[in-house]
């Protein structure tokens, strides 16, 4: 039982007044269902006889910036990002008996785990519930991803949750972030960046998620489509998308190429001058012995 301090110099009143805890979240119950069934239909695998539906371009282009983004701010740290990497882990029924589940949420983010590139699901009762989760949310599964899979990551024991739309074409706003804990899911507040963007803070990450629009070939393709940008209230920076990495790479390659260039015309120019400062000396050197020579003659 939680406890609500009271003011001590107010006489007759009690020290503290028990407030009780807000029960855990079994979502599985209020639906009405066992718990093994909930967990069934939380699965990413089509329905028997159907094909899996294809991942679009936008989504996939959400995903892949954000996992590998986050990839090379992390680098160093002991920690693993997944991308559509399949987890499993275990949720007691009301009964208390164990049912073991698996989603495969888009991204996620583990800190304190191993990296293993050869992993093919992550484990979240040997490793720990995953820090954060990214759901990028499809026409055909974005109200299982607002709800029943987000109070499902909630029971887990997962800190954060963001979702993203990034067609812009369902009924619920392009980003949203929420803080979660066992017991309740909470959103996080939007905020209003320098450069005017609104986001939303992951404290679990320490960046802030924001929409800009997909620029390049993208923009052609779709134009005013929403990008998905991770931004460091630290640096004033988005983090960089694999291509703009790639370009960022070549372009300082590219200049230290030509300050390489540089430093060896000037090098150059340098032992020149000094060639020619040798023969001018030479030169003097041999018009001096000459004019002495005469000197002497006379």
């Amino acid at each position: 039982m939680a406890e609500v301090a009271l003011p001590s110099h107010e006489p007759g009143r009690p020290a503290a007044v028990p407030v009780p805890e807000k029960p855990l979240l079994r979502p599985w119950v209020d639906a009405g269902v066992p718990l093994v069934e909930w967990l069934a239909s939380l699965e990413d695998d089509p329905p028997p006889g159907e094909d899996m539906v294809p991942m679009t371009a936008p989504h996939a282009r959400a995903m892949g910036y954000t996992a590998n983004a986050l990839v090379l701010r992390l680098r160093g740290q002991r920690v693993e990002v997944g991308a559509d990497l399949p987890m499993v882990f275990t949720l007691a029924d009301e009964n208390g008996v164990p049912q073991r589940g698996r989603l495969s949420p888009d991204v996620l983010v583990a800190f304190g785990a191993q990296h293993r590139p050869a992993r093919r699901e992550y484990d979240a009762d040997a490793h720990g519930p995953p820090d954060f989760v990214l759901e990028v949310l499809s026409r055909s599964t974005w109200q299982r991803d607002v709800d029943a899979k987000l109070e499902t990551y909630a029971a887990i024991g997962v800190r954060e949750c963001f979702l993203f739309d990034p067609a812009a074409e369902l009924s619920v706003p392009v980003l949203q972030g929420f803080s979660l804990t066992k017991r309740s899911v909470q959103p996080l507040p939007v905020e209003t960046l320098a450069d005017g963007r609104r986001g939303v803070r992951s404290d679990v990450l320490r960046l802030i998620a924001c929409v800009g629009r997909a620029g390049g070939a993208q923009a052609k393709r779709e134009p005013g489509a929403p990008a998905l940008r991770w931004h460091d209230p630290e640096t004033g920076r988005d983090l960089p998308s694999p291509a703009e990495e790639t370009a960022a790479r070549v372009a300082a390659e590219q200049a230290a190429a030509q300050a390489e260039r540089q430093r060896d015309e000037v090098s150059r120019q340098r032992d020149e001058l000094a060639h020619q400062r040798d023969e001018l000396l030479r030169r003097n050197a041999e018009l001096e012995a000459l004019l002495r020579r005469s000197e002497r003659s006379d």
